[in-house]
């Protein structure tokens, strides 16, 4: 299983990543990156990928005497062809399931609509005590100027 997972993160470490921080694991997550025609048929190893680094991140932060970890979820430059419905539920099953009271905190980064209407389908399948959890971080979207 350790040489699968090796695999799953290079096959998949542009999508989601764990890393430390403040001593703290930390799951990191750009959906711009999520290709869910690709990954459509691997529904079931991508939800055993981020239950496995939910896992690593806990980890990291039990190593810092830590019993929760932080998520960060990049919504900039993502679209509704980025996100599914179907693979959401499923993550959030599996997680719900398996994992228990370990969520610190979840940032969730955009701006636009496409930030307000995915946290509207999402938090209608999340229990209330992780909703609480969740930080949304609106970024001002920045006009960069090209001289000519």
């Amino acid at each position: 299983m350790e040489n699968d997972y090796e695999l799953l993160k290079e096959k998949f470490g542009n999508m989601i990543y764990i890393t430390e921080y403040n001593n703290v694991g930390n799951l990191i997550i750009n959906v711009k990156h999520f290709n869910i025609k690709d990954l459509k048929k691997k529904y079931d190893i991508f939800v055993d990928f981020i239950y496995l680094l939910c896992l690593e991140a806990l980890n990291l932060s039990k190593k810092n005497n830590h019993n929760t970890f932080t998520v960060h979820i990049n919504l900039e430059q993502a679209s509704m062809r980025n996100f599914s419905l179907k693979l959401f539920k499923k993550v959030n099953a599996k997680l719900t399931k398996n994992l228990e009271d370990v969520l610190d905190i979840m940032y969730i980064y955009g701006s636009g609509i496409f930030l307000i209407n995915i946290f509207k389908i999402i938090k209608s399948f999340l229990d209330p005590v992780t909703s609480k959890k969740i930080v949304i971080i609106k970024q001002k979207k920045v006009k960069s100027k090209v001289l000519l």
